[in-house]
């Protein structure tokens, strides 16, 4: 260590100030999460007892398995998130970052200071033609939900997550808490389209 104590030193500072760069122009991040209980009332039935001693049968957690599967597939349709763009409104995803809206001349000297850099950061960045120009906002805002919205199944559990993250918690809260109304509404369309199938094919044979 003490041979090699120049380029350790070296090394320290420069990712010292890679580090304090990458936080300077990084966003405030906040993640909302929000759960989608599939089935309800199976989690319930199985408790924590029965899951130690080995009484869930794999011949039971199938079905939940299933369900988990066929909804994440009804939910990876692009509609979805064209239904939360509708809720929330183009305007609130594609929502420009303000680091000081919220604390311009309150808070330590440091983080003002941070937020400034910040602010002029994006305004320099936003100066060109953005690279969505061809798409019209709400496309625009779907493409980046789907990207950005976090849809994943939580292990042993018969819950669906959808995670957003967001500079401002009341628009992470505000996009989730879309998603899963849109989820809803989304699993109400395909599985009453299903449902009405049955009685189509009947007739159909008739």
């Amino acid at each position: 260590l003490w041979r090699y104590r120049l380029l350790l030193v070296v090394t320290a500072g420069i990712g010292m100030f890679l580090g304090l760069f990458n936080a300077l122009i990084t966003p405030n991040q906040y993640r909302s999460i929000g759960k989608l209980f599939v089935r309800p009332g199976m989690r319930e039935s199985i408790t924590a007892e029965k899951a130690f001693s080995g009484a869930l049968t794999e011949s039971r957690s199938l079905p939940v398995r299933e369900a988990i599967q066929n909804e994440l597939q009804v939910l990876s349709a692009s509609q979805l998130f064209g239904k939360i763009v509708a809720k929330v409104g183009a305007d609130t995803v594609l929502a420009p970052y303000d680091p000081g809206s919220a604390d311009e001349s309150s808070g330590p000297w440091h983080i003002q200071k941070f937020h400034a850099l910040q602010r002029w950061w994006f305004q320099s960045v936003g100066t060109g033609s953005p690279a969505g120009g061809s798409f019209d906002r709400p496309t625009l805002a779907r493409l980046i939900l789907q990207r950005a919205i976090r849809i994943y199944p939580e292990a042993n559990t018969n819950v669906i997550s959808f995670a957003y993250e967001s500079h401002s918690p009341e628009l992470a809260r505000l996009v989730v808490d879309g998603a899963l109304a849109a989820a809803i509404e989304m699993h109400s369309e395909v599985f009453d389209t299903m449902s009405s199938l049955g009685a189509i094919v009947d007739e159909v044979k008739e």
